[in-house]
């Protein structure tokens, strides 16, 4: 069977502080829209690539990666937007986003991969779960069962469960590894 590409184009608004244009591609071999449920699940060798575009006097652009094996983008009921704002899906307003199979996003030098993944728009945070490993080359590399990413700062946090704060002490099997990057010191 013949591998065709699919693209779907996303344009959207990021709600932060100081908004910029954002512009969203989604590459897949199959994508199925559904309009009256607000979603559309990407399949087959998908990848998404954003690139921000921010005001002036702070960098020109910043890109980030995300590829996985399974995609359903969600977006904000129609009843929330004007007549101006719909697209033939309905809204173009990404609500959340649901990564599953081999996810892997690419932010700068930091990669980090987990077996699922969503993105929730209104806060701007990509959560991880099960098989998170997260490799930053200037700082860190750390794998745990469980990670988020705040897209607007580059920060991330990890630990074992979503809310530790509940959860009795881990077993030393569970825990966090973090293995710290040093640069070597130069011999007198």
């Amino acid at each position: 069977m013949k591998k065709i590409p699919v693209f779907l184009l996303l344009m959207s608004v990021m709600p932060m502080d100081i908004a910029f244009s954002s512009q969203m591609v989604i590459t897949a071999t199959k994508v199925t829209c559904e309009k009256e449920y607000n979603k559309c699940v990407v399949e087959g060798d998908v990848k998404v690539v954003q690139e921000s575009k921010e005001p002036e006097g702070k960098n020109a652009s910043k890109t980030q990666t995300l590829t996985t094996d399974h995609l359903t983008v969600y977006f904000e009921p129609k009843e929330k937007i004007t007549k101006s704002e719909e697209s033939p899906l309905g809204s173009s307003d990404i609500k959340e986003i649901h990564a599953k199979g081999n996810v892997l996003v690419v932010n700068g030098t930091t990669k980090i991969s987990s077996n699922t993944a969503t993105y929730t728009a209104k806060t701007d945070v990509i959560e991880f779960f099960d098989h998170v490993k997260i490799n930053d080359p200037s700082r860190a590399y750390i794998e745990s069962a469980y990670g988020s990413m705040n897209r607007k700062t580059g920060a991330y946090e990890v630990n074992m469960n979503r809310d530790m704060s509940h959860s009795n002490p881990q077993k030393e099997s569970q825990k966090v590894q973090i293995i710290l990057q040093q640069k070597a010191s130069k011999a007198s």
